[in-house]
């Protein structure tokens, strides 16, 4: 109503104008700096009127002279099918060669609807966190929290995207450390300290550091292709041993048949799992860089994602279990032997993946960081100082990454922290809890009962 009292009162004022001051309206109730509140400062972030507003326009606009975005600032211009591998290769990553622990733990019987309940909260809650960023213009859940929860949830939001995102980067970095040498040792038997752990890992981190510095999810779009590829490769090849082997003749143990389960490892298994369905960070980039998107479009877009990724898990978790039995390793891989041909495929197509996904990764924790030097600072006017920024974040995601993984042993550890308090944060309390705090109505209502189950159960999770 302010908004059009002051279009009508305008007279011969300009647009920009009125927008100058339905902005100054918004920070002067809202309490946050007005770079959070007026995101971007796009136009028809503040179009309230009952103008159809253009789905498909990005909701980022440049300076027509200065083109200065920041890191995370989308364009669109990736199409469905690489938007899908844009949003899987969040969700699909190396961490899959962990499904087997998972499902070893949580027991066979149980795991089916363990992944069918974190399908339905996961695509429940990206359909929530799309309507809400759309309803209330705001471009990334750090803009989206800080909306609704103010400087906290901002500042919540990005510690959970780091976390998250870092997390699955070190762990990355610590499969690859271990599968090269695995494999150098499967083609020759000559042994050099050059292709041990360390040395891979500076070898790999040395020739991906350059990839590291793109500023916008779309230019990963190709890489996360040839990424998922890879990946499925994995799947692949575990099935096609499985089935070449007979595996799935034999009988499983008794404890597993019994589904014989500590209620410690248990719990452990059900928050690194949960790690593998998150993508609720990233899906704001990869929706912003949709060409042609709409409620439909994004819909096929998630709903595609968490349904291949479901697949491939009951792939990967049964395939392994039936083959290896209790002898299952955090990295499923690791039971293959040196020489195993199906083995050696698997470990291929899983060092290709994340040699393709590592630069992806570390995209999330650089946007993290920058999203806090804009709430502190403010967004960059001048190009050097963008440039410089995404300079300085890149070498210390990249360096801290690189120094976790050569120290770190214990993978399973890194999963199941990251996954048992940052993706639960980011997937199952924020979006649920954003809604409560913008939408109206009672708690108990039709509107909200839904939200509240899923906060209460993304809890309990974490």
């Amino acid at each position: 109503e302010t908004h059009q009292m002051m279009l009508r009162n305008s007279g011969s004022e300009s647009k920009e104008t009125v927008f100058e001051h339905r902005s100054s309206f918004a920070q002067t109730f809202s309490g946050l700096p007005s770079d959070i509140i007026n995101e971007y400062h796009s136009p028809h972030l503040f179009n309230n009127d009952k103008t159809q507003i253009n789905e498909t326009d990005s909701l980022i606009k440049y300076d027509d002279d200065k083109k200065i975005g920041g890191i995370g600032d989308e364009e669109p211009n990736t199409n469905f099918c690489l938007s899908v591998f844009n949003l899987w290769n969040d969700v699909l990553a190396a961490g899959c060669t962990a499904v087997p622990s998972y499902l070893l733990h949580i027991g066979i019987y149980a795991f089916p609807f363990i992944i069918l309940l974190f399908a339905i909260l996961t695509t429940h809650t990206l359909n929530v966190l799309y309507y809400l960023s759309k309803k209330y213009r705001k471009p990334s859940l750090p803009s989206l929290a800080a909306y609704a929860l103010g400087k906290g949830g901002y500042l919540l939001s990005c510690f959970f995207m780091f976390v998250f995102n870092f997390g699955g980067t070190v762990g990355a970095l610590m499969i690859l450390g271990d599968n090269v040498p695995k494999l150098y040792l499967a083609t020759t038997q000559h042994h050099t300290v050059y292709m041990e752990r360390q040395w891979v890992l500076v070898y790999f981190c040395v020739l991906l550091f350059p990839l590291n510095f793109a500023s916008k999810i779309s230019n990963y779009a190709f890489l996360s292709f040839l990424s998922m590829v890879s990946i499925l490769g994995v799947a692949v090849s575990l099935l096609g041993y499985a089935l070449f082997h007979h595996t799935f003749n034999d009988p499983l143990p008794q404890n597993i048949l019994h589904n014989k389960v500590e209620v410690f490892s248990f719990f452990s298994a059900f928050g690194g799992l949960s790690y593998s369905f998150v993508c609720h960070d990233i899906s704001f980039n990869v929706f912003m860089s949709f060409k042609d998107a709409n409620r439909r479009r994004w819909n096929g877009v998630s709903s595609i994602t968490v349904a291949l990724t479901c697949i491939v898990f009951f792939i990967v978790g049964y395939s392994a279990l039936f083959t290896f039995g209790n002898n299952i390793n955090d990295n499923v891989l690791e039971g293959f032997h040196h020489h195993d041909i199906w083995g050696t495929v698997a470990r291929v197509c899983l060092s290709i993946n994340i040699i393709l996904s590592i630069p992806y990764g570390c995209f999330m924790p650089r946007v993290a960081i920058y999203s806090v030097f804009v709430l502190a600072f403010g967004e960059p006017k001048k190009l050097w100082v963008t440039r410089s920024l995404n300079v300085g974040i890149t070498l210390f995601v990249s360096g801290l990454a690189f120094l976790l993984s050569e120290t770190l042993t214990d993978l399973s550890l890194v999963y199941e922290f990251v996954g048992g308090v940052a993706s639960v944060g980011i997937a199952f309390v924020l979006p649920p809890l954003i809604f409560l705090k913008l939408e109206k109505g009672s708690l108990l209502g039709p509107k909200k009962l839904t939200e509240v189950i899923v906060l209460i159960l993304g809890i309990c999770i974490g």
